[in-house]
């Protein structure tokens, strides 16, 4: 399923993403509850908050293991027409318009896998995944960077119209 087709924003065809599920039982009644653990640090189970449980890490690695980022880098800059587009911004959460876009732009050869350490030692900080919501740019560094440059204004401009309330 191509996710783009619903939300121009999100990661892609491949979505990688870490929910935490509870089940409470009441009874014979048992009720499955997902929880995005990049918007919720706490759930409540009889009266009592627990930490919720989360692999920030582990979406990403398996990202990094189906992209193949070095040879994405090497494709995005030696064959930059090959990609078919000049760029894209891409959400890589759920989007929440109470949280500060960072937005994430690799650089000559590279591609959004470059951001991956830093990205998941950010998220291991409660205060950032409260305030802050990470985004990525990518874009065929082989191509005169204008032309990458105006995608990223147009994607921005784009983020304003789908998202109106997001934060600068």
């Amino acid at each position: 399923m191509d996710f783009t087709k619903f939300d121009p924003f999100a990661q892609g065809k491949k979505v990688y993403y870490g929910f935490t599920a509870m089940i409470y039982f009441k009874g014979r009644q048992a009720e499955l509850v997902v929880f995005d653990p990049l918007d919720t640090e706490q759930v409540s189970y009889e009266g009592h908050n627990f930490p919720l449980a989360a692999d920030f890490q582990g979406p990403l690695a398996l990202s990094m293991v189906e992209s193949h980022p070095k040879k994405e880098g090497r494709s995005l800059m030696f064959q930059p027409t090959k990609q078919g587009n000049t760029g894209r911004l891409s959400r890589l959460q759920v989007y929440n318009p109470s949280k500060i876009p960072v937005i994430f732009i690799h650089g000559l050869g590279d591609s959004q896998g470059t951001w991956t350490p830093m990205i998941n030692s950010l998220r291991q900080d409660s205060t950032i995944r409260d305030r802050y919501q990470f985004w990525v740019f990518s874009y065929p560094t082989g191509l005169p960077y204008p032309i990458p440059a105006a995608t990223l204004r147009r994607q921005l401009d784009l983020m304003g119209e789908r998202y109106p309330q997001h934060k600068d």
